[in-house]
């Protein structure tokens, strides 16, 4: 964790930093004594291989019951907010019940997914469970996308936003920016005005996992981010934009696959 802390400071963690400052919104109070919120990458299991993919391929994945204990002591440490992510949480035959049992504790709950396995039940489902936030990873156009996701994805996911968005869910297009696909930018800001979004975030590729091999190829250059920063400034007014702080520099807790539990760098 240090290390990445480290390696993204050296970059000025440049999209973070660049956002906060000249598209939104962001409070510049970042000192809690101890974490509000945890990620929980809640399996390492997916159904898809994407070449930027940070998670770690885990053994050991945690019962439902030692689920409910995590649960437990969050709620007893005052965490507030839960991000579960993966891997693909979908995939976790017993996902709906950690949600509800989320939901019990009074503790608000999205989910990272790639999408591509939300069927209208699926979505109906998550509407009942009063899941906050439904962030649907799409990081181009169907060539560039299927290009990072693999094929026939792209349609998969597409159809997926849409099942979220007619069960009224808060679908969030979660954007990872990478060099080879920050030209479809614009036409992923656009796709999401005409479906009825209203939430677009931004995420810094990270050099973990698979994505510690791309990071220097593919991060963005002064330039290409001063362009990407022109863009959202362009619709800012039509879409809420959300650079994703990157976790090391936030208070929270992270919580593996097999139940290690790690605070903030």
């Amino acid at each position: 964790m240090n290390a990445i802390k480290t390696r993204q400071d050296s970059d000025k963690t440049v999209i973070y930093n660049k956002l906060k400052k000249e598209v939104l919104f962001l409070g510049d109070d970042t000192s809690l004594e101890k974490p509000v919120f945890a990620i929980w990458e809640i399996t390492s299991k997916c159904n898809l291989n994407c070449v930027h993919c940070s998670s770690s391929d885990l053994e050991g994945e945690m019962t439902k019951e030692e689920c409910f204990k995590v649960i437990d002591k969050l709620d007893d440490s005052g965490i507030f907010w839960v991000q579960l992510s993966g891997g693909e949480p979908l995939l976790r035959n017993d996902i709906f019940e950690i949600l509800s049992y989320l939901r019990k504790k009074g503790i608000d709950t999205e989910i990272y997914t790639n999408g591509t396995l939300i069927t209208k039940e699926i979505a109906k489902k998550l509407k009942i469970l009063d899941v906050d936030n439904i962030n649907i990873s799409l990081d181009g156009l169907k060539q560039s996308h299927e290009r990072i996701r693999g094929r026939e994805t792209y349609e998969k996911t597409v159809e997926g936003i849409k099942n979220c968005l007619d069960e009224n869910l808060d679908a969030v297009l979660t954007i990872t920016l990478m060099k080879s696909c920050i030209g479809d930018l614009e036409k992923l800001l656009e796709f999401a005005i005409q479906k009825g979004m209203d939430k677009v975030k931004i995420i810094d590729l990270m050099p973990v996992g698979k994505g510690d091999a791309l990071y220097k190829k593919e991060m963005l250059n002064k330039n290409e981010m001063k362009n990407v920063v022109k863009i959202l400034k362009k619709y800012s007014d039509r879409l809420l934009i959300i650079p994703e702080v990157p976790y090391p520099l936030l208070p929270t807790s992270l919580i593996m696959g097999t139940g290690r539990i790690s605070g903030s760098c």
